[in-house]
């Protein structure tokens, strides 16, 4: 039997619809029910590329042995064909085998949490120009989230340049002002030149043995500590 089969190419751009969380989806390419490729649901991307070599003669065959879709085709008007001087199909050749399925890839809910955040963090300083995250701690649960949220985004920019990403290392070459042809290959040290913190005191609030006026700021960073 002469195989027909074309190759399939999906493109995600990783769209923010809200100014909290970016898309919770991600592309995909399934055939007869089974999931012959998916993308990455949280990314650094703006653009990816999904492909997959398919059987339209099985895809055929799958829906007309289902007797909804037969009956349903019946009451439906015949879809004209037009005519184009080029083919998307290819016709069978020896070696050509349709993309096996995969199997699917969930994240389970803390890893959401995690990514979700941190993906919309990047795409947020990137495009805004900024040279990192100013956070003001008051020792509760918010802010020390936001800063292992800002951790786990610096650790998905070095993944993301150690997979070779140029788009990615370009970005964190700029934001995080590397000179003299230093690249940013470690997580914390990225984390250094990007994020400070500020303890605001108050007169009920105590640190170090010491009480703090209202007017108090103290700013901390990485490398020298408080200042």
């Amino acid at each position: 039997m002469q195989l027909g089969s074309m190759l399939i190419i999906l493109i995600q751009r990783n769209l923010l619809f809200s100014n909290i969380i970016p898309l919770d989806g991600c592309c995909c390419i399934a055939v007869n029910g089974d999931l012959v490729g998916q993308g990455s649901q949280f990314s650094l991307k703006d653009v990816e590329v999904l492909d997959a070599l398919v059987d339209l003669d099985a895809v055929s065959s799958y829906r007309a042995s289902v007797s909804s879709f037969r009956e349903q085709a019946s009451h439906k008007t015949n879809v004209p064909f037009v005519k184009v001087p080029y083919k998307l199909c290819q016709p069978f050749r020896s070696g050509m085998v349709p993309t096996s399925p995969v199997e699917i890839m969930y994240h389970c809910p803390e890893e959401e949490i995690a990514f979700g955040p941190s993906c919309w963090l990047w795409d947020y300083l990137r495009r805004s120009q900024a040279s990192g995250f100013l956070l003001p701690l008051s020792g509760g649960a918010d802010s020390s989230s936001v800063a292992a949220i800002v951790g786990c985004m610096c650790q998905l920019v070095i993944k993301d340049i150690e997979k070779g990403d140029e788009q990615v290392k370009a970005d964190a070459l700029r934001i995080g002002q590397y000179k003299d042809g230093a690249i940013p290959m470690d997580s914390r040290e990225l984390a250094k030149r990007l994020f400070y913190t500020v303890y605001m005191g108050t007169e009920n609030r105590l640190m170090g043995g010491q009480i703090l006026r209202i007017w108090d700021c103290k700013i901390f960073k990485p490398e020298s500590g408080w200042c």
